[in-house]
C-alpha cells in the first residue's frame, strides 16, 4: 500500500513539474507562426519616432516597437541595397556571391552594366526552407538581385510574386504579376499594402504565410507622397543631427528630411492597415510581425547624403555629379537600421535589446521560430538571436563584421571589425584611406584616430583580428570570393 502512495506521490509530482516547465518556459509555438516581414529600402534606425526623434510621425511603428522588441544595435553587413539582401536572404555576405555593390542593368560613364549579375539560384535561403515545410510564401515589392528569369524570385522560394526586379517609382508604379507587368494608379506604397491586405483576408487557413512586403520607400526619390503625410512636416523646425559640419548645405539637408519623413510617414501609415486588419481576423498572437531595413541612411550626417556610397551634402558640392562627390564609407549611421520584432503573447512587449545584430543572424532566427532545424553542414555566418528575444542571458559575441566593395562612381574596399568599445575600417584598395574609431569616447564616429601613436597598438590588434576573421570565413579583401584551398577553411556553421 506504501509502495502504490509514493508511486502515486512521484506520479503527482512529475505531472506537476511538467504543467511548471510548460507555464514557465513556453515552447516556440504550439505551431509556427505566420510571418510578415516588412523590409523597408534605405530607412535608418534614426528616422523612427520609438527610437527617440521627436520629429517624425510614426505612431504605428511606435505602436509596434511597445508591443514587441526592440533592438537599438541592429547592423547590416553591407550598407547598400543588393549585398545587403543577399545576406537576408542566405546568412551570408554579398562577397560570397559575387554582389559587392547595388545590381544595375544600365551601365554608364561612373557604373556597370551589370544586367547578368544576380543572387546564385542554388543558394540556400531562409525562404526556401519555409516554402519546403509548408509555408504559403509571397514577395511583394522590391527585389533587387537580378534581373534575368533565372533570379526571378520564385528560384528561391517565393510561390507569388508581385512586384518590381529593380527599383520602381513611388507613383503609379509597374508591377509584375504572374506573366505579367501590369500598370497601377496610386502610390507605390498603397498599391503594395492592398497586396498584402488581399492575401491576409484570402490567406489559406490550413497553411502559416510569409509576407515578405519589401517597400521601395523611403527610397529617392521621395516624392510624390500622399497629401497628408507631406503636410505634416511643411512647416516643422526639424532637429538637423550635424549643423556645424564645415559648408553644410543647411537648406538641401532641410528639404531632404522632409522629405525622407513624409516618405516614411507614408509607410507607417500602411503598417497601421495591416496591424489592424491582423487585428480585425485574430490573427495578432499566430502572426509574426518583423519590421526592419536594407541598410542606413544619413541626411547631413557626417557631411552626407545617402548610405555606404553617400556624397557630400555641403554647398560646395551642390549641383556635382556623385562621381565627383562620393565618399565611400561604413559608418553606423549607414549600417544601422530599425528592427522590431512583434509576437503577441510569445514574446515579450516593449522590450529594447541592445547587443549588437547583424543582417546575416536572420537566417538561423527565422528558422529557429519555425522550428526548423538547419541542414548539415551547412554554411552560414550568422547566429541564432531567438533567446536575445525571449530576453533571455546569453553568451552573445557582440563582435560585426561588415564590408563594402564599392565600384560605382568610385572604387574601394572596405572591410571593417567592430566591438563595442573600437572600430576599425580598412581600405585595401586606396591607400591611407583607413579609419579608426573609439566607440566609447565617439559614438559618433566624428574623430578618425587611424593616424594617432598613441593608438598604433590598438590597430595592429584589431588588424590582425581582422584578417584571421575574414581568413576563417574564405572573406577576401577584394571583390572576389577566396577558394576554399586559400581559405584554410570555408564550413563555419553558426547555428547556435
Amino acid at each position: 500500500m506504501n509502495l502504490i502512495r509514493l508511486a502515486a506521490q512521484v506520479a503527482r509530482r512529475f505531472w506537476i513539474a511538467i504543467v511548471l516547465v510548460i507555464m514557465v518556459v513556453p515552447a516556440v509555438a504550439a505551431s509556427p507562426p505566420n510571418i510578415l516581414f516588412i523590409y523597408t529600402d534605405d530607412q535608418a534606425a534614426w528616422a523612427l519616432g520609438h527610437n527617440d526623434n521627436s520629429d517624425i510621425h510614426t505612431p504605428n511603428l511606435d505602436r509596434l516597437a511597445a508591443e514587441g522588441v526592440n533592438f537599438s544595435n541592429f547592423l547590416v553587413a553591407t550598407p547598400v541595397c543588393s549585398p545587403s539582401r543577399a545576406s537576408l536572404l542566405t546568412g551570408r555576405y554579398g562577397s560570397e556571391w559575387g554582389i559587392t555593390d547595388w545590381i544595375t542593368e544600365s551601365g554608364g560613364a561612373d557604373r556597370r552594366n551589370e544586367i547578368d549579375l544576380g543572387l546564385d539560384p542554388s543558394a540556400n535561403t531562409w525562404v526556401r526552407d519555409l516554402a519546403n515545410a509548408g509555408y504559403k510564401t509571397a514577395l511583394l515589392g522590391k527585389w533587387h538581385l537580378g534581373t534575368q528569369d533565372r533570379f526571378h524570385p520564385t528560384n528561391y522560394g517565393y510561390q507569388h510574386f508581385f512586384g518590381f526586379r529593380h527599383g520602381e517609382k513611388p507613383e503609379n508604379p509597374t508591377v509584375e504579376v504572374g506573366p505579367e507587368r501590369r500598370p497601377f494608379t496610386g502610390l507605390t506604397v498603397d498599391v503594395l499594402t492592398d497586396e498584402a491586405l488581399r492575401l491576409i483576408r484570402e490567406r489559406d487557413t490550413g497553411s502559416p504565410f510569409l509576407i515578405s512586403l519589401h517597400y521601395r520607400e523611403p527610397h529617392s526619390p521621395w516624392k510624390p507622397v500622399s497629401p497628408e503625410d507631406e503636410a505634416r512636416y511643411a512647416d516643422k523646425t526639424l532637429t538637423l543631427p550635424n549643423p556645424e559640419f564645415p559648408d553644410l548645405d543647411l537648406e538641401r539637408v532641410t528639404e531632404t528630411t522632409k522629405a525622407y519623413y513624409a516618405a516614411i510617414s507614408g509607410i507607417d501609415r500602411n503598417v497601421g492597415k495591416i496591424l489592424d486588419l491582423l487585428d480585425e481576423l485574430n490573427l495578432a498572437e499566430s502572426t509574426l510581425v518583423i519590421f526592419t531595413s536594407d541598410n542606413g541612411y544619413n541626411i547631413g550626417h557626417h557631411g552626407l547624403l545617402h548610405k555606404g556610397n553617400g556624397g557630400w551634402i555641403t554647398n560646395a558640392a551642390r549641383g556635382k555629379p556623385i562621381s565627383e562627390t562620393v565618399r565611400p564609407n561604413i559608418f553606423d549611421t549607414s549600417l544601422r537600421v530599425p528592427a522590431i520584432v512583434r509576437w503577441k503573447g510569445t514574446l515579450p512587449t516593449g522590450a529594447t535589446v541592445d547587443r549588437v545584430i547583424s543582417s546575416v543572424d536572420w537566417y538561423p532566427t527565422l528558422l529557429a521560430i519555425a522550428g526548423l532545424a538547419l541542414r548539415d553542414n551547412q554554411i552560414l555566418r550568422g547566429h541564432n538571436f531567438l533567446p536575445l528575444l525571449r530576453g533571455e542571458t546569453t553568451g552573445w559575441d557582440d563582435t560585426f563584421y561588415g564590408e563594402y566593395s564599392i565600384h560605382h562612381y568610385t572604387e574601394a574596399d572596405l572591410r571593417a571589425i567592430r566591438t563595442p568599445e573600437w572600430k576599425l575600417v580598412r581600405d585595401f584598395r586606396r591607400p591611407n584611406h583607413d579609419e579608426l574609431y573609439d566607440l566609447k569616447a565617439d559614438p559618433g564616429e566624428m574623430r578618425n584616430l587611424i593616424e594617432d601613436p598613441l593608438h598604433a597598438a590598438t590597430v595592429e590588434r584589431l588588424n590582425v583580428f581582422l584578417l584571421e576573421h575574414m581568413r576563417a570565413r574564405g572573406l577576401n579583401s577584394q571583390s572576389r570570393r577566396l577558394a576554399p584551398e586559400e581559405s584554410g577553411t570555408n564550413r563555419v556553421v553558426h547555428s547556435d
